[in-house]
């Protein structure tokens, strides 16, 4: 991801194929694409936070009880874990 939050960067409009190819030239060394899919320990931290992840726990974390399939005593939750 860019600063920008785009994949990549937009070309401007309205000036000459030359000076489009210079610009394009200096943004992308500024501001350089990544991999999209790399492991979680090449992730660069976000600023201001301790990590390049941050993991929540949203939605209902009560726990209940229920008969499955099998009919036998089971519990669920409804919560789910965000990255």
């Amino acid at each position: 991801m860019l600063k920008a939050g785009r994949c990549t960067h937009k070309e401007p409009a309205g000036i000459s194929e030359e000076e489009k190819e210079e610009y394009m030239a200096k943004l992308n060394e500024e501001d350089k694409t990544e991999e999209r899919f790399k492991t979680i320990n090449e992730n660069k931290p976000v600023e201001g936070r301790e990590g390049a992840w941050i993991s929540k726990v949203c939605g209902d974390t009560q726990v209940y009880k229920y008969i499955n399939e099998k009919k036998e005593e089971a519990t669920t939750s409804y919560a789910v874990n965000v990255f």
